[in-house]
């Protein structure tokens, strides 16, 4: 389940209404996470005070207008590679162990 987070909301300062949010989508499976962070604008946007939003209507307005299967995707290829790493690195001289 990919949890959604709200980090930070842009407004006009002569209305006072939200134009753009800043996001993030965390997802998780057997210790293993993911991260995508972004921000999503509007323009005609239904036009809701700022000090009448909730992270709920404003998530919303989010999943309607982001490719969530595609976020979904980058999150699970994150964490295969955690899971299955492809490539390593390191320099041998400065690890313990090789």
């Amino acid at each position: 389940m990919i949890t959604w987070e709200i980090k930070n909301l842009q407004r006009r300062p002569e209305d006072n209404f939200v134009v753009s949010a800043f996001w993030e989508a965390v997802k998780e499976n057997n210790g293993y996470g993911g991260r995508v962070a972004g921000m999503t604008e509007w323009e005609g946007q239904p036009l809701i005070p700022y000090d009448n939003l909730s992270e709920e209507i404003v998530l919303d307005w989010i999943k309607n207008k982001v490719d969530i299967e595609k976020i979904e995707n980058q999150l699970n290829q994150q964490i295969n590679e955690k899971i299955a790493p492809i490539l390593k690195s390191g320099i041998p001289w400065l690890s313990a162990g090789g």
